[in-house]
């Protein structure tokens, strides 16, 4: 018998082969770990933001209304400050 592991694994795998992100143990949770972006993945985020920006906006933001916009941008300010209040994983 074998385990058949998540797409979202592989994908980690894979990127952290490529060492644009690093396997962190969480320290309340054993069996989980975070997978943290590197110096090297920023370098790679920042070469492709220009060309994800601009889909971003011909596929998603150019739909919605100023309001709209607002409303989601309120909604995921929320979630970044969830984050924030979160251990840091940068050891």
């Amino acid at each position: 018998m074998f385990q058949v592991r998540p797409q979202s694994s592989r994908l980690i795998d894979a990127i952290a082969g490529e060492q644009l992100v690093r396997r962190v143990p969480d320290p309340n949770d054993g069996r989980a770990t975070y997978a943290v972006i590197t110096g090297k993945g920023v370098d790679a985020f920042r070469a492709t933001a220009p060309l994800y920006l601009a889909k971003i906006e011909e596929h998603f933001t150019r739909h919605l209304t100023d309001a709209e916009q607002r409303a989601i941008a309120t909604g995921l300010g929320k979630v970044i400050a969830a984050h924030d209040r979160l251990p840091s994983l940068q050891h």
